[in-house]
């Protein structure tokens, strides 16, 4: 079954979501003709999302700065207050189904840790991934964190992932120093999945 959606989203905070996602892109865009860009929950309706002002700009994408976003955490948060969950996912389908009629490709970047509250769970971006039937990526971060514990993160974030029925594209490994790099070198050898590993960049 040929892809037509990626959902990319990252667990923890600073993890390089955006720059994975500008890598993505710039592959999408050299391959197919019409691609859109896709955040479900952003920050405020009232300010412009940063992420999408620039994906819109840098790739000149032909869309409409307000159909590349879902609602804000403020209409999301009322909803799952009001267990009308399955309605906030049925309107994102909705908006999400409209780009993907309309273009080569989807490309969406999930929920950050920073608009993680008492309401909405990391889980959301794999309930929304699932009914978007978009292939994730996952992005972890190793940057506070122990070889051993970014390896943990990867089982436990793709188990969960399968457990919800959504479909594994990739996972990449952010920020590892060069000891962090070797250790999991070794440790994902023989691993099945698509994992990629991507060192610190010193400013």
């Amino acid at each position: 079954m040929k892809i037509k959606s990626l959902y990319v989203c990252a667990q923890e905070k600073n993890a390089g979501s955006l720059f994975v996602t500008m890598g993505m892109m710039e592959i999408l865009k050299r391959n197919l003709h019409r691609v859109a860009f896709f955040r479900p929950i952003i920050s405020s309706k009232d300010i412009r999302d940063g992420d999408i002002n620039f994906m819109l700009e840098r790739y000149n994408l032909d869309m409409e700065y307000e159909d590349a976003y879902g609602f804000d955490i403020e209409y999301v948060e009322d909803m799952i207050a009001s267990k009308r969950d399955h309605e906030l996912i049925d309107q994102l389908i909705i908006k999400f189904k409209k780009l993907e009629n309309k273009y080569d490709f989807v490309l969406c970047e999930g929920i950050r840790r920073s608009f993680l509250t008492s309401t909405i769970s990391y889980d959301l971006n794999m309930k929304i991934a699932q009914n978007f039937s978009a292939s994730y990526i996952n992005i972890i971060s190793a940057k506070e964190i122990t070889a051993k514990e970014v390896y943990e993160n990867i089982l436990i974030q793709n188990e969960n992932g399968t457990a919800q029925g959504c479909k594994h594209f990739a996972t990449f490994i952010n920020r590892l120093d060069d000891k962090k790099y070797k250790s999991l070198e070794k440790k994902l050898k023989n691993y099945e999945l698509n994992t990629y590993l991507l060192k610190e960049i010193e400013e």
